[in-house]
């Protein structure tokens, strides 16, 4: 069993999010990133770090908070780009994305719209969870 310190806790993923997959999702104030290779189980793997989300988890780290890096693909794919993007003395824990949510209530009880991001990785739009009593009918300024 692993205990975690209490602490804020940010957890990121990593494709699309802390890599991008292809040079045209890269942001324009960011066209001068260098591909970076990382090592799979399949070969070397090109992807772009995407420079503002990383500054984003330095600065959490740097506020105190426990850094999470997770991904879709496993904790040895998380690893190799954590590595890779040389984030080790910032990221606390690495491990999968969970496949499963499970509380007694639901995340917008206990974490604010701001808290919950979801990030586009065509646009670099970056959204906020609706709430669940959100209405499509609502003002979209809100």
């Amino acid at each position: 069993m692993i205990k975690i310190v209490d602490k804020p806790i940010v957890y990121c993923d990593v494709d699309d999010t802390l890599v991008l997959w292809t040079q045209e999702h890269v942001p324009e104030d960011e066209k001068d990133t260098n591909l970076v290779l990382i090592q799979d189980a399949s070969g070397p793997v090109g992807v772009w770090p995407h420079k503002k989300h990383i500054e984003m988890l330095r600065h959490f780290n740097a506020r105190g908070h426990t850094v999470a890096v997770w991904s879709q693909g496993g904790s040895d794919w998380a690893e190799a780009v954590v590595k890779a993007l040389h984030l080790e003395d910032i990221v606390d824990i690495i491990l999968p994305k969970p496949y499963w949510f499970i509380d007694d209530i639901p995340s917008n009880v206990f974490m604010t719209e701001s808290q919950r991001i979801w990030i586009d990785p065509k646009t670099q739009r970056i959204s906020r969870i609706k709430p669940t009593n959100w209405s499509p009918l609502e003002d979209e300024s809100k």
